[in-house]
């Protein structure tokens, strides 16, 4: 879904950098996903404190917001591309959790 509706904010901003934002946008993503991977495994084999799981999710998230937000410079689209990107996951946490 984040696919497709970046792909639609990047035709607004920068149609002719579509492809390689998303080439970024899901090397961020997986860098976000292989950072996550430890907590994960060490919480299925013995759960840890809820704040040190909290901790870990706000450093990834914050890490590859910094990461976004240097990759869209470098590619020179507008910084509304990372507020997006941010965007479209809140209004995906607010469906999950309504």
């Amino acid at each position: 879904g984040q696919i497709i509706f970046q792909a639609a904010v990047l035709s607004l901003l920068r149609r002719d950098r579509i492809l390689h934002y998303l080439g970024n946008m899901m090397t961020v993503s997986l860098g976000g996903a292989l950072l996550l991977l430890p907590v994960l495994i060490v919480n299925s084999v013995n759960p840890v404190n809820i704040y040190f799981n909290l901790a870990w999710f706000g450093m990834v998230v914050g890490l590859m917001f910094l990461e976004h937000w240097r990759r869209v410079k470098i590619l020179e689209i507008h910084w509304f591309a990372s507020i997006s990107w941010v965007l479209y996951r809140l209004i995906v946490l607010w469906i999950i959790f309504r």
